[in-house]
């Protein structure tokens, strides 16, 4: 193999640096791969950076949430928010800096919003399941939302107050 540099280019495995930093491995085997290894207690840690600042890292879920991540386990981390593309570069999922998860929308509205334009009737969701007692602990309900009242046995929409649907 040949490590190559040429005007703040790096090749690893090729003569050929179309990129900052280019990696072509061939292991002979029908497959590419690459390989980060850690000797750290913690595990491995990749960080993303734009203009020196991180936005990003992928790594051990002990690097990137140290108190309920393991050395062993793979955990992705983002600085803002989290976004998911599928079927080319259409963004599908997001899961916002604050943890609100948005299937079919960048700017999800609820701590799930589900948004699917063109196949309204093709899906469905499973809404959340909470007594009246946890129902009365939500805070910014926004209009709009159903759940399933477990201790009435109802589904229940709010609308400035929560009222029985029929």
């Amino acid at each position: 193999n040949y490590d190559y540099h040429v005007f703040d280019k790096v090749g690893i495995g090729t003569t050929t640096v179309g990129t900052q930093f280019t990696l072509e491995v061939d292991s002979g085997n029908n497959y590419t791969s690459a390989r980060f290894n850690s000797v750290s207690a913690s595990g491995p840690l990749l960080t993303f950076q734009s203009s020196g600042t991180d936005i990003g890292y992928l790594g051990s879920g002990k690097n990137l949430h140290s108190a309920t991540g393991t050395a062993s386990s793979l955990s992705i981390r983002s600085q803002g928010d989290l976004g998911f593309a599928a079927g080319g570069s259409t963004e599908r999922l997001r899961i916002s800096g604050v943890g609100s998860v948005g299937v079919g929308t960048a700017a999800p509205r609820a701590a799930v919003d589900l948004w699917d334009a063109g196949a309204v009737t093709k899906r469905f969701a499973i809404l959340p399941k909470l007594t009246t007692t946890q129902r009365g602990n939500l805070v910014s309900v926004q209009t709009g939302s159903i759940i399933y009242n477990t201790t009435t046995n109802k589904f229940q929409g709010y609308n400035g107050s929560w009222v029985d649907l029929h």
